[in-house]
């Protein structure tokens, strides 16, 4: 294996613990959840595992607006 792939790999793991953190912390402090008011856009996705999504969004101008 070279040297970029462990450099990475490293880093790759290094994210993957901050990710962990920070879906901790919005897990148990959720923001942008439910529905969007005024939403006119929509969409449901249901992985294999059966763990569901559904996304509003605010589509102006063919771009999505923040909030």
């Amino acid at each position: 294996m070279g040297k970029e792939n462990r450099l990475h790999e490293k880093n790759h793991d290094h994210d993957h613990t901050l990710l962990s953190e920070r879906f901790i912390r919005h897990a148990n402090l959720p923001i942008h959840m439910g529905k969007l008011p005024g939403a006119n856009g929509y969409a449901k996705g249901v992985g294999t595992c059966g763990d569901a999504i559904e996304v509003y969004l605010s589509i102006h101008d063919q771009k999505i607006k923040a909030r």
